[in-house]
């Protein structure tokens, strides 16, 4: 990660500034910082008299303007959609257990409320002898 007060670590703080939803500025400064260190890198590969400060600003340069894709990556991460995304989550982790406790196999019984069936209204093969459904008029 940058070392504090240097230009990546600002230009990513002024990109961020124009991000609304605040739950995804920490993982779009640390891809701005990747991307921006990975640059540096690569300058100072090509020309190996550049001091790291001096590659840090030719590539915090060639990003552009850091409003401009602050308010690009604030169309992106919609704080509605990303609101709603994370009370999705909580709201599906809540009720796992207890789909997790509804899946389980446990054996049938019938609820106090309702009165056991008298045998007399039990027979064996009832769908067979069911009478027809015909009128008789």
């Amino acid at each position: 990660m940058a070392a504090p007060g240097s230009p990546i670590r600002d230009f990513c703080a002024r990109v961020c500034v124009q991000v609304r939803f605040t739950p995804d500025r920490a993982a779009i400064s640390a891809e701005l910082a990747a991307h921006l260190e990975d640059r540096v890198d690569a300058l100072r590969e090509r020309d190996p008299a550049l001091t790291p400060e001096e590659a840090q600003a030719r590539a915090v340069a060639a990003m552009g303007d850091p409003e401009a894709i602050g308010r690009a990556l604030d169309q992106s991460h919609n704080p509605l959609l990303g609101w709603f995304q994370v009370w999705f989550r909580r709201a599906v982790w809540s009720l796992r257990p207890w789909s997790c406790w509804s899946a389980c196999p446990r054996p049938f019984k019938r609820s106090p409320l309702w009165p056991p069936l008298p045998s007399s209204r039990i027979r064996p093969g009832w769908a067979i002898s069911w009478p027809a459904m015909t009128s008789t008029t």
